[in-house]
């Protein structure tokens, strides 16, 4: 957190070093930089001693900070004359702005940052540092964002708003060479992109031009244009249903899977050390056919635990998958990521996220953090609550769709997907109403379900109990 507010402050960013900044900590200081970075540091103790000001942006984010104190918030607001340069700063922080985005930081306290309903006392969701929040507007005390299309508000403390003539990056969708959807993610703390695949691509996306989306689905070009609303099918498949593929299948993709990282390390021995020997010493190996008995006995699709695991546990190399036999990151904090839980074996591992995890907590209406059956977002799905990456629901579903599409593409559009209109939504044993045939009910609208039939004007779904 020190880092990150001496470099959210500008005091001192960092040497380019590849795709992002480093310090140099055995290289001389020059007489300049000390200079410079006492300056920036006396700028932003004078700001923090200041209370309400009105900062001025230019077009290359450089601001100026106005000499005139206002007593609140409301005050320096009615005092800006330029919405889209002018900014409203409390202790050199800005607190709102016209255009731009919000930014995760948590706070000392934390080690994520809480998403809130609107009295910043019932926290719904939470992402992990750096996360990209859209910005919709803000007062002296909350920001109110969206994250996956659904409306929060985050405390000013746990966050940072940054500007459009300040933005240096942001993440955004492209079309590789295969026709993936490509996600590339910017971390704003370290001005560098990771990629993900995360489905297919529309067939109307072009390479060569970025698509950007808040929730993976609705995409716009960089002007805002509206192109269209696509959702990634393994994303959203719910896990009661089953892959097509053998036990032998999944076995064959995923050896296919491990020699390629192998491979990595022996080509770059340095870079990815880490899958030295991953075809001997990969918990994964073995996996699918525990995988596909679960998928029969506890009704978990083995393709989209697969996805999961592969996620988690990088390919069964990580830390927590080699010294726990822990694949699915249990009880793996944000706040200790060295910890976990540690399993007697992968079946055991299995077992709890069957057991302890999905189908009790997650799945079923009746669960903790029952949000729908699909892997999903920060809006819905199995997401909302499993991880502070926004985007673990789409980087498992991206690698369920990977090994599909290399399998042959059984698996895609096996099932037709439907979601939940109406709430509180009914769902019964035979399709007529009655007291005593309701199964459970949907608390909410836009439960992805599948639908397997109809009888007359009821749906036959695959059930989340």
């Amino acid at each position: 957190n020190a880092i990150l507010n001496m470099v959210g402050h500008q005091i001192v960013n960092g040497f380019p070093d590849g795709t992002g900044y480093a310090f140099k900590p055995k290289q001389n200081a020059t007489r300049a930089e000390s200079a410079a970075f006492i300056s920036r540091m006396l700028n932003v103790k004078a700001g923090v001693e200041s209370g309400y000001r009105i900062g001025t942006l230019d077009d290359d984010g450089k601001m100026s900070v106005g000499d005139t104190i206002y007593s609140t918030f409301d005050n320096a607001a009615s005092a800006i004359i330029n919405k889209a340069s002018q900014v409203v700063l409390l202790n050199g922080q800005i607190l709102s702005m016209a255009d731009g985005m919000v930014v995760a930081q948590p706070s000392n306290e934390t080690a994520t940052t809480p998403i809130y309903e609107s009295n910043l006392n019932t926290q719904y969701t939470y992402v992990e540092s750096g996360t990209e929040l859209q910005y919709v507007t803000s007062d002296a005390d909350k920001v109110t964002v969206k994250l996956a299309g659904r409306i929060g508000y985050v405390k000013h403390s746990d966050v940072y708003l940054l500007p459009s003539q300040q933005m240096t990056g942001r993440s955004y969708y492209s079309v590789n060479a295969s026709g993936d959807l490509v996600h590339n993610i910017y971390n704003n703390s370290t001005r560098s992109y990771s990629v993900c695949i995360v489905g297919k691509a529309p067939s109307n996306f072009k390479q060569s031009v970025k698509y950007y989306s808040w929730d993976g689905a609705t995409f716009t070009l960089e002007n805002g244009t509206k192109v269209g609303t696509y959702y990634q099918y393994f994303n959203m498949l719910p896990m009661r249903t089953s892959t097509s593929y053998t036990v032998e299948e999944l076995n064959s993709i995923l050896m296919k899977k491990l020699t390629e990282k192998e491979n990595l390390y022996k080509k770059y021995p340095a870079t990815y050390a880490r899958y030295k020997d991953a075809t001997l010493k990969s918990k994964l190996i073995g996996l699918p056919a525990i995988l596909k008995e679960f998928e029969e006995s506890h009704k978990l699709n083995a393709l989209l635990i697969l996805g999961l695991a592969i996620n988690e546990s990088d390919y069964g190399m990580s830390y927590h998958a080699q010294t726990k036999n822990n694949l699915f990151g249990l009880s793996v904090f944000d706040s200790a990521p060295l910890g976990g839980t540690g399993f007697h074996s992968i079946r055991d591992c299995v077992t709890a996220l069957s057991n302890d995890y999905l189908n009790k907590n997650y799945i079923p209406q009746t669960g903790y953090y029952a949000n729908g059956g699909v892997f999903g977002n920060k809006a819905r799905g199995i997401n909302v609550k499993y991880a502070s990456d926004p985007y673990w629901g789409e980087k498992n579903a991206g690698h369920a769709y990977m090994l599909d599409k290399e399998l042959g593409g059984k698996d895609y559009m096996q099932y037709a997907i439907y979601e939940t209109t109406a709430a509180p939504l009914n769902v019964r044993s035979s399709a007529r109403v009655s007291p005593s045939n309701t199964l459970f009910s949907y608390k909410k609208e836009g439960y992805p379900v599948v639908v397997v039939g109809t009888e007359g004007e009821w749906f036959k779904i695959l059930s989340d109990n």
